[in-house]
């Protein structure tokens, strides 16, 4: 039949469970490493945008943007994201966390909610953007596969119960 369990004789009190593929390491690599790409990417873009405008002298009335707040809520969602992290990952360390629950780990697991509201705004914005065709097509891919890596992210965190209705 199927291999359901590992036990090694020589540590009787151990049991190893294959995960289920949910919870593969190859699929959270791949999603962390999309997930800070988009974060970096997304929150460079308004300088980078500015600079490559500038190097090639377009004008405003030349440029084909999406919304503004399109831009703004895909943007201040990835700034959450960066806080939801860089406040979660100390409160993690194994130091902290073996010995008792940080107090602050409670308030560290709403941030990552707050991201999803404004990742969800940002959803929303894709919608719209595709739907009227505003922006150029290459924005728009890039600004789908954003808002689809904060939602894989988010999806990550639900499965390691990272989020605050989980704590």
């Amino acid at each position: 039949g199927n291999i359901t369990h590992f036990l090694l004789s020589s540590s009787p009190i151990m049991a190893w469970e294959r995960p289920p593929a949910s919870e593969m390491p190859a699929l959270h690599i791949g999603i962390l490493v999309l997930m800070a790409v988009a974060v970096v990417l997304t929150l460079l873009s308004p300088f980078v945008g500015w600079g490559i405008r500038r190097w090639h002298r377009v004008p405003d009335q030349d440029l084909v943007r999406i919304p503004t707040g399109a831009r703004n809520a895909l943007w201040l969602s990835a700034l959450l994201w960066v806080m939801s992290v860089s406040i979660l990952l100390p409160n993690l360390l194994p130091r902290k966390i073996s010995v008792e629950v940080p107090s602050a780990l409670g308030i560290a697991l709403l941030f990552p909610i707050l991201a999803g509201i404004m990742t969800l705004g940002a959803a929303v914005y894709a919608v719209r953007i595709w739907a009227k065709q505003q922006g150029r097509s290459t924005v728009r891919v890039l600004y789908s596969v954003a808002v689809v890596a904060f939602f894989l992210f988010l999806w990550q965190l639900s499965v390691w119960n990272l989020l605050g209705w989980n704590y």
